[in-house]
């Protein structure tokens, strides 16, 4: 994890034209500068009319800061990165004991 990370540093210092972020342990994404979840969530809400306040994300990696950061609620599982659980507004189970189905059920489908 942390010779990816100290290329993904390396490729962002030397690159300044790409956005270049860790999306797992062993992968990197490489991107014009600008595409993110966050942006990509914000130009859906401004098409749908949604409200960012109605909004629910769940991620787990770096690549999901930006949405995370845009979205009224946000949800990672506990075997998330520690970074991104300090960012979240919840932290629910882990990916193995379906952390995601038990948030879904937590935050949407009690209130319906």
């Amino acid at each position: 994890r942390e010779k990816l990370l100290n290329i993904e540093s390396q490729l962002n210092k030397k690159f300044k034209n790409l956005s270049i972020v860790s999306s797992d342990e062993k992968l990197l994404d490489i991107m014009p500068p600008g595409v993110n979840k966050g942006t990509a969530l914000h130009n859906l809400c401004k098409i749908l009319d949604i409200d960012k306040n109605e909004i629910i994300v769940f991620g787990d990696n770096f690549n999901d800061i930006e949405m995370i950061n845009f979205a009224h609620i946000s949800v990672v599982p506990s075997n998330s990165e520690q970074h991104i659980k300090n960012m979240a507004t919840y932290v629910t189970k882990s990916n193995d004991d379906n952390g995601i189905a038990f948030a879904i059920n937590e935050f949407i489908l009690k209130s319906v």
